[in-house]
């Protein structure tokens, strides 16, 4: 917007817009945090992460904002409802109350001369709506893992399936998200019942694919269904060729009640193999975790673990059985982190293959 005062000089408003990638840094672990400020438990930090909580843009926080971020994680919904990505604030401004920037009306654009100096971007804070913990910017799982159970199932062709995923032991878990990819050549995914804990679900029947999102603030001290998946088989395989865990929507992570987080797995063990406490047996076979981030621009990360000291490979190929990188050694017993370069772009398939099993993940690498 361009305007002549009353002395003829040109004067220009810059109010900066940007509106793409809505779930960037949005996660379970940011819908634990404003519930915690909206109860009063914990408040969010500063004015910025209050604004970034007012994902619906009403001036207030409350039940609305925590389910448009959930309905986001899912992927139930691809905006947040009457907002933007992106908000930008003067940094010149001065709140009047910092502990409730909602209360007043705040300035989102500034005026400058004609034309606009250079570096005027640095004039604004930027706030990424939804994001209360800054993990748009800056994102850290550390080393940790926790694991989620499913017991394995040989099919055959027009067998109906029911698989039930389980947690972990939750007394120290918070909350977690991920994914679930099916592989339509082996499994149709064909509805979902409900847990022992209230999960959110995105259900994607024509991708063969849902989404998963639960958080407590109440400590659960037990093993728990998440969900009942249904299936029909369309051909021989096994559980562990057909599901994997993912980042495709939700990304694949669990929170600990100290707010941090850590990567997720799914884990396939043999029914008899989970012990009468329900300790989880995670000394069956080989995991390959979730790749992240996915797509990626390369080189793609592989973090996986065994069981045992032995030796492993990991391939990456491309959709039409090209090996584009391969890596191949003796690996102690525990988990490990391997870089793999791809230098194409496209849909690849990282494979971990030992004595412990061969584990597949898909990923999409994108290096523009």
């Amino acid at each position: 917007m361009f305007n002549l005062n009353n002395t003829g000089t040109c004067k220009k408003i810059l109010r900066p817009s940007f509106d793409t990638l809505p779930l960037l840094g949005v996660n379970t672990l940011d819908v634990m945090l404003v519930e915690q400020h909206i109860t009063g438990q914990a408040l969010l930090a500063n004015p910025y992460r209050i604004i970034a909580a007012d994902v619906n843009r009403d001036g207030q926080l409350n039940a609305a904002d925590l389910d448009a971020m959930n309905n986001l994680i899912v992927g139930t919904a691809n905006t947040f409802p009457g907002n933007k990505s992106w908000r930008f604030v003067p940094s010149s401004f001065v709140f009047p109350n910092p502990a409730q920037p909602l209360s007043n009306i705040f300035p989102e654009k500034i005026s400058t001369v004609c034309p606009a100096p250079s570096g005027l971007n640095q004039h604004f804070t930027a706030i990424k709506t939804g994001d209360v913990n800054g993990s748009a910017l800056t994102s850290s799982r550390g080393e940790h893992w926790v694991i989620f159970n499913a017991e394995q199932q040989r099919f055959t062709a027009g067998d109906e399936l029911e698989v039930s995923i389980r947690t972990p032991e939750l007394s120290n878990v918070a909350g977690f998200q991920f994914t679930l990819d099916i592989d339509p050549v082996f499994l149709t995914l064909q509805g979902v019942i409900s847990g022992t804990i209230p999960t959110r679900v995105g259900l994607f029947l024509e991708q063969n694919r849902l989404a998963a999102s639960w958080y407590s603030s109440k400590v659960i001290e037990s093993v728990d269904t998440v969900f009942v998946l249904k299936f029909k088989a369309l051909q021989t395989g096994t559980l562990s060729q057909a599901i994997q865990m993912s980042s495709a929507v939700a990304q694949a992570e669990a929170y600990d009640r100290n707010f941090k987080s850590a990567y997720a797995a799914l884990q396939f063990n043999r029914a008899e193999a989970r012990s009468e406490d329900h300790t989880l047996a995670t000394d069956l076979s080989a995991i390959l975790f979730p790749i992240s981030p996915n797509p990626s621009i390369g080189p793609v990360e592989a973090v996986f673990f065994l069981p045992q000291s032995g030796r492993a490979t990991l391939t990456l190929s491309d959709v039409n059985g090209w090996i584009v990188a391969k890596e191949s050694g003796y690996f102690e017993k525990g988990n490990h982190r391997m870089t793999m370069e791809a230098g194409i772009s496209g849909f690849m398939f990282l494979t971990l293959h030992s004595a412990y099993g061969t584990v597949v993940q898909r990923v999409l690498v994108n290096r523009n």
